[in-house]
């Protein structure tokens, strides 16, 4: 009786022992799993506080631009007041009036340092002998891209007249005269 008894310890004692191994492998893989889900979760809840921070400020900014956009327009008329030359570039061609040799070159490369003029041409006038610069508005009746183009060039005040030409593929026309020295150019 001993023997059957120490027989049935045994096999309960396996059986125990089966028992507890299973359930430490129960526990390790839930330990594995909760990491991963964790990990899982956290990141979700990561990008979810990314998207809600996005849209709160996406959705101020607009509320701010709503608000704030006669604001807005105040400071870009402003801009255009006291800015003197226009946004947009300006096309000018250039002839050489005065007789003098390159003339006309020399501005071109002149104002072509500026990033809103672009010379779209250059050369020898069929007069040599005028006697005065002319910065002549080919678009514009109140003159604003001579009167722009003109403090470009000199610090003095040069002959402007309107002149409108839709024909011409430009909007300043610009005749070199005797008075060429007076031109920031050629200084």
């Amino acid at each position: 009786m001993h023997k059957k008894q120490s027989l049935t310890d045994n096999g309960i004692m396996e059986d125990y022992k089966i028992a507890k191994d299973k359930k430490k492998k129960a526990k390790k893989d839930k330990k594995s799993n909760d990491g991963i889900t964790g990990y899982l979760l956290s990141f979700i809840i990561l990008v979810l506080i990314g998207l809600n921070f996005l849209f709160v400020v996406s959705w101020g900014l607009h509320a701010l631009e709503k608000i704030g956009m006669s604001e807005i327009s105040d400071i870009s008329l402003i801009e255009r007041v006291t800015n003197p030359l226009p946004q947009k570039k300006l096309r000018v061609e250039i002839f050489n009036a005065c007789g003098v040799q390159g003339a006309a070159k020399k501005l071109t490369d002149y104002l072509r340092k500026f990033d809103n003029v672009d010379v779209v041409f250059f050369d020898n006038y069929r007069v040599q002998n005028l006697s005065s610069t002319y910065v002549i508005d080919r678009t514009d009746d109140d003159m604003s891209n001579a009167k722009a183009i003109s403090r470009m060039i000199s610090d003095k005040a040069q002959r402007l007249m309107p002149q409108i030409s839709p024909d011409r593929q430009v909007e300043v026309t610009i005749l070199i005269g005797k008075n060429y020295e007076e031109l920031k150019a050629f200084k």
